[in-house]
């Protein structure tokens, strides 16, 4: 995988650390259990099932909060986040706004490839 920073527009919208500040307990030390391609496949899965705007407002939850209730909204299953996500910052956009933006993205690049952009972003950034 590339370790260069994608600066693409898609990236940029994507990036849920424009919206929320990431749970310090994302960063710890933990084991890999699923597959990016499984947890991509169950991803979309579970966007298809309850709808783009719940997904996404359930995933800045879990990377805002550390928690989660549903784990395969946790990222960290398949990959671990990029230590530059570490650290207080201001929020650029709303939560809100960062969904919509997102919701459209998704159905503009599909639920499978805008879910594998989001952990390239996340592991990568």
């Amino acid at each position: 995988m590339d370790d260069a920073v994608d600066e693409s527009p898609e990236a940029m919208l994507g990036n849920p650390s424009y919206a929320v500040v990431f749970a310090e307990s994302l960063f710890d030390e933990h084991d890999i259990d699923m597959a990016q391609e499984d947890w991509v496949k169950q991803s979309a899965a579970a966007i298809n099932e309850y709808g783009a705007t719940e997904w996404l407002a359930e995933l800045l939850y879990t990377l805002k909060s550390g928690n989660t209730r549903n784990p395969v909204l946790n990222p960290t299953r398949t990959i671990v986040i990029s230590a530059s996500f570490r650290g207080d910052h201001d929020a650029l956009v709303s939560s809100k706004t960062w969904i919509e933006a997102n919701e459209k993205l998704l159905a503009e690049l599909g639920a499978e490839k805008w879910l594998q952009q989001l952990l390239d972003i996340l592991s990568n950034s």
